[in-house]
């Protein structure tokens, strides 16, 4: 009898150790959150890898991991990395929609205010006007970010990881907003990770960062994206966004890249790479585009039948770990093939 209490709180300890679980931490006198998961062979003796990954705008850090991802917490296992999902700053907003809506941000430090590096406004005449966040004060009519600094909030997370695990590099990806956040943090602490993916998150025109020393760095877009356009400046809502080609412009000539390496294949959907080599530090810049999909997680869109790729509204609900954002519940199973594809780009810079 003992020795079976004693096997079965041993497979107890082994599930919890499965478990994503939610992390409360305090920055700049503010509450917030984030979402742990340790892949099943963790060791704790062993260095373990680490992927930051960052939901998009109106999104949460579970219906990231559930829906847009298809459970990239399988790929944590597959991979072995502890997996962290950070939650960005949120509200229900009453007003522009004609009833409760939830809104959620984080700050690249280009869409929390109107204006420009350049002196222009990041939005047309007649764009929309998103919700604005309630701990801002006189940000302009374009702005739709919150004023909160996502880029330390980054780093004080990973300095809370670093503290408690034996962690060999850091990675970080992100989706629409929060691409355009992990670029932020890659310009400003490069030397925090080993390398990052931003997909579809293309900054405010004339107002996207450069990294202060090179990183491994990959910028994913969709050609079909109006949400955030890669090609077209102007987005279908109104907002302005810098081209793929000039950020990858930008980014290599501060890198000093002296060569390039151009490739064409296919998933599901059909790709066109970039890549650029012999840059400084023996760093590398990366550039991806979907010519198939619209503002979309790669693979998520495909149609089996139809064999083309198609808008889908994944990832705006959250799990019951996430109950108190009183949000609706996520419950749409989505396939992981355009997780792993990025996964399988990112690791490689190992």
């Amino acid at each position: 009898m003992k020795n079976i209490l004693f096997s079965l709180m041993l497979i107890g300890s082994f599930i919890n150790a499965n478990e994503m679980i939610k992390v409360d931490i305090e920055h700049d006198k503010k509450s917030r959150h984030y979402l742990k998961y340790l892949p099943l062979n963790y060791d704790s003796s062993e260095p373990i890898n680490l992927v930051i990954a960052l939901h998009g705008y109106g999104g949460t850090a579970s219906g990231f991991e559930y829906e847009i991802t298809g459970n990239m917490n399988e790929l944590a296992d597959k991979y072995n990395f502890i997996a962290i999902y950070p939650q960005a700053t949120y509200f229900h907003d009453y007003k522009t929609y004609g009833e409760k809506t939830f809104i959620s941000a984080f700050n690249d430090f280009t869409g929390s205010k109107t204006t420009t590096l350049s002196g222009g406004e990041i939005c047309d005449k007649d764009a929309f006007i998103y919700p604005k966040f309630p701990n801002c004060e006189n940000q302009g009519r374009c702005a739709w970010q919150p004023c909160t600094n996502d880029v330390d909030y980054l780093r004080s997370i990973i300095s809370e990881i670093k503290d408690t695990y034996i962690i060999k590099n850091v990675y970080m990806m992100g989706n629409s907003n929060g691409g355009m956040t992990v670029t932020a943090f890659a310009c400003q602490y490069p030397q925090y990770i080993h390398a990052f993916i931003s997909v579809n998150g293309m900054q405010a025109n004339n107002s996207g960062c450069s990294p202060i020393a090179p990183v491994n760095s990959i910028f994913y877009a969709s050609f079909n994206d109006t949400g955030v356009p890669p090609v077209n400046i102007r987005s279908s809502d109104g907002y302005f966004y810098e081209p793929l080609e000039s950020v990858i412009s930008r980014w290599t000539k501060s890198f000093n890249c002296v060569s390039s390496q151009s490739k064409e294949y296919s998933i599901n959907e059909n790709y066109v790479e970039e890549l650029y080599l012999n840059c400084d530090q023996n760093k590398s810049v990366i550039s991806i585009l979907n010519m198939n999909a619209e503002h979309m997680w790669p693979e998520t869109g495909f149609n089996e039948n139809t064999r083309s790729s198609n808008y889908i509204a994944f990832g705006y609900c959250a799990m019951e770990i996430q109950s108190d954002l009183d949000y609706i519940q996520c419950d749409t199973d989505n396939n992981n093939n355009g997780t792993e594809f990025l996964l399988s780009k990112l690791l490689e810079f190992n």
